[in-house]
């Protein structure tokens, strides 16, 4: 789910990797793809990365897939491990406008968040996002990752994802890769405050109220109250 710590995730998990001890197709995958994030999950990307994983290593694509037939299929197949990290829908609007801010400052004009503007015209892209994660979230086997216990409590969240994805790694690994990631962070473009329930601190009420009614069906599903 964007603006939910994803590039943070795809930092953790490219580290652990590295600690598994396992062969890595990470430099392979960025060859191939110009980066560890790929936009579509065509059925040639999917061959494409199998092809990877097996000639080069276990490889960490970064997404923001739909849930379709095809991915079934691969997951029902055991080539393809998910994990889906998921945030406060209200949170997610705020960190995306300050990622359109930033974006603009830097003469970015087009994506990178820069046509949206306000917490209210945000709601309908958040709300498709939000429609995506459920859709997930209702598949099994998925490794659910919530944003708000990934910041508190990085060390067990990690635990937890490096065990659905059978690598064995140390409590001091996870902790030495926690460590760098808080130290390099906040240089990222698209990493903005890092920080949880902002909603209840920057919305003017209006716009806690027509977020809290967009997003209400869908809130307690994703274990977050509803009110302050």
């Amino acid at each position: 789910m964007p603006k939910s710590g994803s590039t943070l995730l795809a930092n953790y998990q490219e580290q652990l990797l590295e600690m598994t001890g396992q062969q890595s197709g990470q430099d392979a995958l960025k060859r191939a793809f110009g980066g560890r994030y790929v936009a579509e999950p065509r059925l040639t990307a999917l061959i494409r990365l199998l092809g990877i994983n097996f000639l080069s290593g276990t490889v960490v694509v970064k997404n923001h897939w739909e849930l379709t037939a095809l991915l079934k299929s691969f997951v029902k197949l055991g080539v393809v491990k998910v994990t889906m990290n998921f945030r406060d829908p209200r949170d997610v609007i705020l960190s995306a406008l300050d990622h359109g801010r930033r974006s603009r400052a830097k003469g970015v004009k087009t994506g990178e968040f820069t046509e949206y503007h306000s917490v209210v015209d945000s709601i309908p892209f958040v709300k498709k996002l939000v429609s995506v994660f459920i859709a997930w979230s209702d598949y099994s086997p998925v490794h659910l990752i919530k944003y708000e216990d990934l910041i508190s409590e990085p060390v067990t969240e990690l635990k937890k994802m490096a065990a659905f994805l059978e690598w064995e790694v140390s409590e001091d690994q996870v902790r030495s890769v926690v460590q760098h990631q808080r130290t390099v962070r906040k240089e990222a473009l698209n990493f903005n405050k890092g920080t949880t329930q902002r909603w209840k601190v920057e919305m003017t009420d209006d716009e806690v109220a027509q977020t809290t009614k967009a997003f209400e069906p869908f809130l307690t599903q994703m274990d977050y109250e509803i009110s302050i």
